[in-house]
Formats: structure tokens, sequence, C-alpha cells
């Protein structure tokens, strides 16, 4: 893997007091970026250092072509804490595929894990909806992503949940962002 999309966020960053600071590594689900994460970034930096990322595949990270295993996601975040030279315990937070990565990351390494939080698990599908699920799968690679989105987001978020376009905007976000990028 040549390259993984990543950004860390909070006051201060190149101070030597937000290095010591507690770390919070963010997994974003499935079909998002680190930005899915924008809403809620500038509580959760207010008294942390926050990590976000785009696993292996997604947002602004390599794209793959084949299957990907929980263990080499697992490998992807160990060593992309490693090259950032993020040696203490970390409190994770996943979402969907993120929290199954999160879990799986928890399990594999406990003595870097400091807390978990888990949001939705998607940790596999049941029978009756594995047909849909590969047929979906099949769509992306197939037809991109842009062939499934608004399926998606009305699966995910309502209409009635999307109605303020500016706050989504790459215009909105930027004017959001307090970051600093290392």
């Amino acid at each position: 893997m040549r390259w993984i999309g990543w950004r860390r966020t909070g006051s201060g960053c190149a101070t030597p007091r937000w290095q010591r600071r507690k770390t919070l590594a963010l997994v974003h689900e499935m079909g998002g970026s680190l930005d899915s994460w924008d809403m809620v970034l500038p509580a959760l930096a207010a008294s942390r250092r926050v990590l976000r990322y785009d696993p292996r595949g997604a947002g602004q990270s390599e794209k793959v072509r084949g299957a990907l295993a929980l263990d080499t996601m697992v490998d992807d975040l160990a060593a992309l804490l490693d090259a950032l030279g993020i040696d203490r315990p970390i409190a994770l937070t996943g979402c969907a595929v993120g929290a199954a990565i999160a879990i799986h990351f928890a399990a594999r390494l406990p003595e870097r894990t400091a807390a978990l939080i888990a949001m939705s698990p998607a940790t596999g599908l049941a029978g009756e909806r594995r047909a849909a699920g590969l047929e979906w799968a099949d769509a992306v690679e197939r037809d991109g992503m842009r062939s499934v989105v608004e399926a998606s987001l009305a699966a995910s978020y309502p209409p009635v949940l999307r109605g303020d376009e500016a706050a989504f905007s790459d215009r909105g976000r930027r004017e959001r962002d307090v970051e600093c990028v290392v």
C-alpha cells in the first residue's frame, strides 16, 4: 500500500502539550470518507487530539481491487499510528464497517487500545441479505459509487436530514475546518 489519506485535528496541533493529549481515532463507514466526521469534530477536538483517516480503498486512500481482510485494515491502522509516532493506547470510534475495524483492532492489539466505541458495527451480512449486499458490491465495483449513491443516501440519510446543503458542501467544510494537517 502506497498511501492512506489522514488528518490530525485539535487546537494547538504543533505544541508539545498537544502531542501529550490522548488520541481518538475515528474510523468511518464504507462509502464514506474522513469528512464523515466533520459535524462532530469540533466537539471532539476540544479536549483530545483526533486522528481521522480513510481506510484502504476509501476516500483519499489508495484504491484496491479484490477482497480486503479485517486483519489488513488493522495492520494499516497500526502502521499509520507507528508512522505518526503515536505509541500510547488510543481510543477508537468506528461506524458500520469502521466499527468492525475498530473492534478487530481492539481484539488484536489490546495493548494499543484504551477505549472502544462501536456504532452499528457491520460485522457480517445476515443470510437473507447476502444476495442484495453482493449485488450492491458488484454494482459499485462495476459502475462506481455514483451508481448507488442516491439509494445509499436514501437508506441512510433521508432528505429531511439533508436539508442544509451548505453544511455538506466543500465550501462549508472548508469554513468549518480547524485542523492542522501534519
